[in-house]
């Protein structure tokens, strides 16, 4: 498949066709194409965690706020080394989006449909769920699947000009809102804390959560 095509026309899937499965070799060839991408200093230190067992999936679940993983036939968890001395640009973070982006793209090409998903529990319920041993950060899930339908990606937010700047930060959009860094920092807050409570706690107010779980329409 030609690579502009299946950037412009790969999109996130959160609803996916419950009749199909993903073939084991498939899953292994998404992970072949991850291990190819760019890593910081050729660490290549990536861990891939395959995630099957309803059980284990039902848990992380409870302890996140992404329902919509309920669905997914295949869920792929990117870990990577944390041992990096580059802390100020994450560059263990970084490799493993690079990752998970080749992950989307050759899952494309197979006719499958992904979401990366990051409103994950805190990691050390993730580690301790799945074992993950210290040196390694959990970092983002890739939801797999065939999608229950076909839609267009939405149009970008700008054109490429207003993302472009030569030598200085130029702001072609000027996309400062009033009031928007109280809205995050209040939104930090509240993540902080919900992900911190007890479960019986939790399982309370989760209907208020799903409440404001962040809903995508089906061009999204």
């Amino acid at each position: 498949m030609d690579i502009w095509t299946a950037i412009r026309k790969r999109r996130s899937t959160r609803v996916f066709d419950q009749t199909r499965t993903v073939a084991r070799e498939d899953i292994v060839r998404l992970i072949d194409a991850a291990r190819w991408a760019p890593s910081a200093c050729d660490r290549q230190d990536w861990k891939f965690i395959v995630i099957e067992n309803e059980l284990i999936r039902e848990r992380i679940i409870r302890h996140g706020t992404a329902s919509f993983l309920r669905d997914a036939p295949v869920w792929i968890l990117v870990c990577y080394g944390n041992r990096t001395d580059n802390r100020e640009y994450k560059d263990d973070c970084l490799t493993a989006a690079m990752a998970a982006q080749n992950i989307q793209l050759m899952a494309y090409s197979l006719g499958l449909g992904t979401c990366c998903v990051a409103n994950l529990p805190p990691k050390i319920v993730l580690r301790r769920i799945l074992g993950i041993p210290r040196r390694y950060s959990p970092v983002l899930v890739v939801a797999i699947g065939y999608p229950a339908d076909t839609h267009k990606p939405p149009p970008r937010k700008s054109g490429v000009d207003g993302l472009i700047s030569y030598d200085r930060f130029i702001d072609g959009n000027n996309n400062e809102t009033p009031g928007g860094n109280g809205r995050v920092w209040a939104r930090r807050w509240a993540r902080w804390i919900y992900f911190r409570l007890p479960l019986p706690v939790k399982r309370l107010l989760r209907p208020l959560a799903v409440r404001y779980e962040r809903k995508f329409d089906e061009n999204e």
